[in-house]
């Protein structure tokens, strides 16, 4: 089973790691837990390192924040995200220029979806069962182009899963716990 998500699915702020939904559900089906996620990544590297993994089945794909994106140099895939260009320091001008000239909800949320499509068509080619997370509280997910073509359920984890609005940072002991519950339901 893979787990593939950002700083939440990795287990942020967690004092042990054993503590995470992952390792939660990977040992209550007696399965290794495969948890490839981290902290601060877009959704495009977390469908693309969900892919990438070669999985077996199920797959639990938790997406983040829409406004993180990827970008590629010759030294690889790079982060690309509102938080981080915040901090006035000459070389994050490209990612204040883009976020200010380029960027807007609805092209976050046509690549949240493109990215969901993508993840999708995948898991069906290869028939995998899949649950797909949702972990941005402060955003709707909103219909465009590319949600008409997705089948799957989105399950939002603040307001679906634990049943209330983000309180800020990350998941604590118990809510993965709760989230494992969860996963352990629907797989």
């Amino acid at each position: 089973m893979i787990f593939s998500g950002c700083s939440i699915t990795w287990g942020d702020e967690l004092d042990n790691q054993e503590d995470r939904f992952s390792k939660i559900v990977s040992d209550t089906l007696k399965i290794t837990e495969n948890n490839i996620s981290l902290c601060g990544i877009s959704n495009d590297a977390i469908v693309r390192r969900a892919v990438s993994s070669q999985p077996i089945q199920p797959i639990v794909l938790q997406l983040t924040v829409p406004s993180r994106i990827e970008y590629f140099t010759q030294d690889g895939p790079q982060k690309f995200s509102l938080q981080r260009q915040m901090k006035m320091v000459p070389y994050r001008q490209p990612m204040r220029n883009y976020y200010s000239e380029v960027n807007n909800d609805h092209h976050q949320m046509e690549n949240l979806f493109k990215n969901v499509f993508i993840f999708e068509q995948f898991c069906y080619l290869n028939n995998l069962k899949h649950v797909i997370l949702f972990a941005d509280c402060d955003v709707e997910l909103s219909h465009g182009h590319w949600s008409s073509l997705c089948k799957s359920k989105i399950w939002n984890i603040w307001k679906d899963i634990l049943g209330y609005r983000h309180r800020g940072g990350h998941p604590d002991k118990e809510e993965h716990r709760r989230i494992a519950n969860f996963l352990l339901e629907v797989l």
